[in-house]
């Protein structure tokens, strides 16, 4: 969550605002969310791309795992 990101980020020091209820409910919260990023798709447009400009095959199982990392 934002609340872990940004204390983990931190180089020198921390200083957090808010209502302790929030922090505490930030705190014990415990749900792993899929991300949301394009990150998958983009690695698999850039190899594609990048083997065909180079003429390299891709094989059929390298394609099917690139399929379903997206």
């Amino acid at each position: 969550n934002l609340l872990y990101t940004g204390i983990t980020r931190a180089k020198k020091r921390v200083v957090l605002i808010g209502q302790k209820q929030v922090l505490f409910m930030a705190i014990h919260r415990n749900e792993i969310g899929k991300r949301n990023t394009l990150l998958g798709m983009r690695i698999q447009m850039y190899f594609k791309a990048y083997a065909k400009k180079a003429g390299i095959p891709i094989p059929a199982a390298l394609e099917e795992q690139l399929k379903n990392a997206s």
